[in-house]
């Protein structure tokens, strides 16, 4: 099944401060990514060092730009992980990304983490997908590819 996908940033016409400055960001490099990113939740009893260690491997999977964990996005029990795709979150290419961290990365993280910590993909890109699919997957065959 090939769903359609959410309009992208670079879709958006506009002018004013704010175009301009996504302008900007895509002229020097950074990922439109950046626009809309996915969250990876820990949650349980985890450690600094595992919070690292979710950042890191969640960093090397292909797809994604970069991972971020701040500290004001956490309580003794949850952690965000902030991931960024090297693409929009909307488009195409972002699917197989999320993919790839929901049947790659992630259980990897579970099992070198053991029992204690659940980790989890959240925010708009996964859930888009999700829901995107559970509406699409309804219509008839000709929708699906």
């Amino acid at each position: 099944m090939n769903p359609p996908s959410d309009a992208q940033a670079k879709d958006f016409p506009g002018a004013g401060d704010a175009h301009d400055g996504f302008a900007a960001l895509r002229e020097s490099g950074v990922s439109a990514g950046v626009l809309n990113p996915f969250q990876i939740v820990v949650e349980g009893a985890y450690t600094e060092a595992d919070v690292r260690l979710v950042e890191r491997r969640v960093e090397e999977t292909q797809g994604v730009a970069g991972a971020a964990a701040p500290r004001g996005s956490r309580t003794p029990r949850l952690a965000l992980v902030e991931a960024f795709a090297t693409t929009d979150g909307s488009a195409k290419e972002t699917r197989e990304t999320i993919a790839r961290l929901k049947e790659d990365t992630l259980p990897a993280i579970r099992a070198e983490l053991g029992p204690g910590t659940r980790v989890t993909a959240a925010g708009y890109p996964p859930e888009e997908r999700e829901f995107v699919r559970a509406v699409y997957s309804t219509f008839p065959t000709y929708w699906r590819s």
